[in-house]
């Protein structure tokens, strides 16, 4: 495939791309050094048995040459850019990147007289995109999707940074101090970048074909792109070297024409990253400089004359006064008056429609007319998860989309779970409800892992693990959960839930509620778009409801299932804290009939319009988190009521 590429077609591209040219120290112009680029990609991982990233970083021309460029305050002259692609790609493994980086860097530096890369680019797969973007930034925490070694980030990342004392959130910049630049470890030239802004998407479309979609981006993914991106700026920063650092994302595709395109926009990258850092340097106007320290904003502040600034004291102390004393008693009033009104008003009121149950955590779910409600969940659901048989880790349809293609459903009698496979008449058999001695004489109670926790559970032997291990072309055990409790943490935890509470297998709480109207609005505007409408499981809610308008759930903070029908007389409502909203990932792409999954949408549209909790920047919200404060029947047809509303509401992870 790269040998594919034509290398005369990227070099005779190269140099019809304009008169551009890296920024280098000022001081010494006329310095024969080249730049230095240091490009890197990835290696396979999950479905992408190619990756396209490594094979664009290899097909790079070698070097490229560059014309003088001149500018108000000096000339840069004629250079070249020495590009060297790391001959192997990086393996998608947490460990081997904080490893393998500062050995790279430094092999790098002793071929070339003990100066690191002048500019370090790495390239990696975006699968949902079908564009080229530039990311602005790189944040250090919640690295929790696996690596094809099944681990998080955690241990090779964000518990040593945070150890380090390294900031929540990194960007392409240079050092504080000129000075301390030009002494830092290796660095000859003083290339400093700025995150690219829209200045430098104008370059870089001039200098890229013709049509070529390019794109900023805020969002590099918090997987295995984000975290060579931070720990590259980490080792700049640590070692006071500019944070000369950037990062591509491309399409996944690995066919001829896209890895020739993917190429082009990669040399097109580079040499508008040099003429922003040239026109920053030579014509300090002609760009926004974000460097600005906080001493030169200060020297431009004109200072008010004496009596203008005791007035300006005198109210600074008056507000103070007024928000110590009488702003809580405004608010406490307030909040007086609208308890009163809401106890005059007509309560919500919605209609359960529908009642989903997924007894095997990421597999098929089924729906239920009624059920029982219990402060870990509905009844049988999440009871199950599939882990890998070696580490015992869980596995997701966010890893195995195929999962959604396992059915589970009860025997007529509801005695037991059977598990059919989609297209295969074999069907495995469980116990629904097994009981303690079942358990001891058929299972083997043994640790799991779910994201960051341990917690226990009772494995199945061959005779359940062996058919679905072969569907899913890999070594999987059955867990029915243990006797430990798995305790909430976040917007559960007993400090904000008010009470401790536990649920089986769920990601973070018991019951997720979702809204019919909600889906619709989404429907209509994947319509809009010539998308096909979904379902709502694509969410795998446990309750569903109809009567409000789209995500009038939003604002929910208590709600109550009122009991209905006859001999309702001696059953109480069950009451029910919705703690927060639900940030979703990328699993709604996944068509569960099929397993088949979407590259862009629901998620894309989702992200245009419902990125609305604050502590959830970067992923959309769909449904409601709740965990019941007590137990009982449910059924469709019941009335769901409404009895608080918060405009507070806040994921914690």
């Amino acid at each position: 495939l790269v040998d594919s590429v034509n290398r005369r077609k990227f070099l005779a591209a190269t140099e019809a791309m304009g008169d551009i040219g890296i920024a280098v120290d000022p001081a010494t112009p006329t310095s024969p050094e080249p730049i230095t680029v240091l490009v890197t990609g990835f290696g396979p991982f999950k479905d992408n048995l190619v990756n396209a990233s490594h094979l664009i970083a290899s097909s790079l021309p070698p070097s490229i040459a560059l014309p003088p460029t001149s500018g108000k305050t000096g000339e840069a002259p004629a250079r070249t850019i020495h590009i060297h692609a790391h001959p192997t790609p990086f393996p998608v493994s947490y460990h081997t990147v904080r490893t393998l980086l500062p050995t790279i860097l430094e092999d790098f530096a002793r071929d070339h007289n003990g100066k690191r890369p002048d500019l370090t680019v790495h390239i990696g797969i975006a699968p949902n995109r079908q564009w080229y973007s530039v990311e602005t930034r790189a944040f250090r925490d919640n690295y929790r999707i696996t690596d094809i070694n099944e681990k998080l980030g955690y241990d090779d990342g964000e518990k040593i940074w945070k150890e380090k004392g390294l900031p929540a959130v990194m960007y392409p910049l240079p050092v504080d101090n000129a000075d301390t630049a030009s002494k830092a470890k290796g660095s000859e030239h003083k290339i400093t970048p700025f995150p690219p802004n829209r200045h430098f998407l104008q370059t870089w479309q001039s200098n890229a074909s013709p049509g070529t979609d390019l794109r900023i981006s805020d969002d590099a993914g918090r997987y295995m792109c984000e975290f060579i991106f931070y720990s590259s700026l980490a080792l700049a920063y640590e070692e006071r070297r500019p944070q000369s650092v950037m990062f591509l994302h491309i399409p996944s595709a690995t066919d001829d024409a896209s890895l020739e395109l993917g190429a082009e926009a990669a040399v097109a990258l580079i040499k508008s990253a040099a003429i922003c850092w040239i026109d920053e340097a030579l014509d300090p106007k002609k760009t926004v400089n974000v460097h600005r320290t906080t001493m030169d904003i200060l020297s431009n502040i004109k200072i008010p004359p004496a009596p203008l600034q005791l007035a300006i004291a005198g109210a600074l102390i008056l507000a103070r006064i007024l928000a110590i004393f009488i702003w809580p008693q405004l608010r406490k009033l307030q909040s007086n008056c609208l308890q009163l009104l809401a106890r005059h008003q007509r309560r919500q009121s919605y209609e359960i429609v529908t009642l989903r149950v997924y007894p095997i955590k990421s597999c098929r779910g089924f729906t239920l007319p009624k059920t029982t409600l219990l402060k870990h969940g509905l009844d049988l659901d999440r009871r199950w998860m599939f882990v890998d048989a070696r580490t015992g880790r869980f596995i997701t349809i966010r890893q195995t989309p195929r999962m959604t293609l396992i059915n589970p459903s009860l025997s007529e009698d509801g005695l037991q779970l059977q598990l059919r496979i989609f297209g295969d008449d074999k069907v495995v058999s469980v116990p629904a409800r097994p009981s303690e001695e079942w358990l001891q004489a058929n299972t083997t109670l043994g640790d799991v892992k779910i994201w960051n926790t341990r917690t226990d559970g009772y494995y199945y032997g061959p005779e359940v693990n062996d058919t679905i291990s072969q569907f899913l072309n890999r070594p999987v055990c059955l867990v029915y959960n243990g006797p430990t409790e798995r305790l909430l943490e976040g917007n559960g935890n007993e400090k904000n839930l008010g009470r401790v509470q536990n649920t089986h297998f769920a990601d973070m709480m018991p019951v997720l509620i979702a809204s019919e109207s909600s889906i619709g609005e989404l429907n209509a505007r994947l319509t809009q778009k010539g998308e096909s409408p979904i379902t709502i499981e694509r969410f795998r809610p446990n309750i569903i409801v109809k009567g409000n308008a789209p995500w009038s759930e939003d604002s929910w903070k208590t709600v109550r299932i009122v009991p209905s029908g006859p001999n309702t007389k001696n059953k109480k409502p069950i009451d029910i804290d919705v703690v927060c909203r639900c940030a979703r990932c990328q699993v709604p792409n996944v068509e569960p009939s099929t397993a088949e999954k979407h590259s862009n949408e629901p998620w894309d549209t989702l992200m245009s319009y419902r990125v609305i909790d604050k502590g959830s920047k970067y992923k959309p919200c769909f449904g409601m988190l709740c965990c019941p404060r007590s137990e009982g029947e449910i059924a469709v047809g019941m009335k769901l009521e409404v009895l608080a509303e918060t405009d507070q509401h806040f994921i914690i992870d």
